[in-house]
């Protein structure tokens, strides 16, 4: 699953990447009374591989644009549910200190180096890991790594070496055959795409393994047929009713 932002309980947006505190701590609340595991990106990683097992009933939670309000929000709630997130963070809005939390729903700033030592100590299995280091910018209205040269997409990730990141999260989605060599070069694991939104399958590539979005208006009776595998197929990816998906090779 993939999130973006969050907002505080009883703070709503129109904007639908915006998910509010109490609806996430619902989606949460049931991932936890019914069961479910929550994969950190190694566990998924050896999955993924055929290395190991897990239960049928197991969902990855990954957050995208690290957004401070995915520490201040999100991070307690997965702490209260002994689950394991996922934040992909953009490397070159790190530096320097997180500042506190705004509760107004517009502004928009990013947790940084401070509070990522201080995760990492404390919660290890919150994890924070690469959206890039400064290619979520669109270059003549494209993505970056559609136009980038292989000598760019390695100047950026090499930005981004001291953070140890293992993973990565395309801005956007998109991905090309030069980012996939240099995520080889660079010894990364995976790499994480979107769009259309159907369930991640041992056939994926590694370096383009798929999630589904979740909105801010999404009905909790439609993610739980996300979590039950009725929804989001690959053979009608966009729409979440009538679907279904009996693979026992899914992981969301």
């Amino acid at each position: 699953m993939t999130y973006h932002g969050f907002s505080a309980k009883g703070v709503f947006s129109d904007d639908l990447t915006i998910v509010e505190e109490g609806i996430f701590d619902d989606q949460m609340k049931y991932l936890h009374d019914n069961g479910y595991t929550t994969l950190t990106p190694d566990e998924f990683y050896q999955w993924h591989a055929g290395e190991k097992e897990f239960p049928k009933k197991s969902v990855m939670i990954t957050i995208d644009d690290g957004c401070y309000d995915a520490y201040y929000i999100a991070y307690p709630i997965i702490k209260k549910y002994g689950f394991s997130a996922t934040v992909f963070c953009i490397g070159k809005n790190l530096a320097g200190v997180t500042p506190e939390y705004n509760t107004d729903v517009n502004v928009n700033d990013y947790v940084r180096e401070d509070v990522i030592s201080k995760v990492r100590e404390e919660y290890p299995r919150f994890y924070f890991e690469s959206h890039t280091y400064n290619m979520h910018k669109r270059v003549d209205g494209k993505p970056p790594v559609s136009v980038f040269t292989y000598d760019q997409m390695m100047d950026d990730f090499n930005e981004n070496a001291k953070y140890e990141f293992s993973y990565l999260a395309y801005p956007w989605g998109n991905y090309s055959d030069t980012v996939w060599q240099v995520l080889e070069d660079c010894n990364y694991k995976m790499a994480f795409t979107y769009k259309p939104y159907y369930y991640a399958l041992r056939s994926d590539n590694k370096y383009a393994v798929n999630r589904i979005k979740i909105p801010g208006n999404l009905p909790l009776d439609t993610f739980i047929d996300i979590c039950e595998g009725k929804s989001a197929s690959r053979d009608n990816p966009e729409a979440p009713e009538n679907q279904s998906s009996s693979s026992e090779d899914n992981a969301n």
